[in-house]
């Protein structure tokens, strides 16, 4: 498991190339996320989009190969880009 740290908060997300994500998994860590401190340094815009995208998650079930053959959710992409470009430790 790769660990981000998201602002002064440590967040554990699991990348494509180690494991499949599914939804639940996704929804759990956003959740986490969301109930922390960290979330004060993001801007509205930011916050906005990771709401949306745990509803998504919480109701989506579509799926697609990335080039290993592994399955893995559209939205986890999504969510993947949307903490890369946040501080790594």
């Amino acid at each position: 498991m790769s660990q981000i740290r998201m602002y002064k908060n440590p967040v554990l997300i699991k990348v494509k190339s180690e494991k499949e994500i599914d939804d639940k998994e996704a929804v759990q860590s956003i959740k986490m996320y969301l109930k922390s401190d960290a979330t004060e340094a993001l801007p509205q815009k930011k916050l906005d989009n990771l709401k949306k995208l745990q509803r998504f998650l919480s109701r989506s079930n579509k799926l697609k190969s990335d080039s290993e053959g592994n399955i893995i959710p559209i939205a986890i992409n999504m969510f993947l880009c949307n903490v890369a470009n946040l501080r790594l430790n």
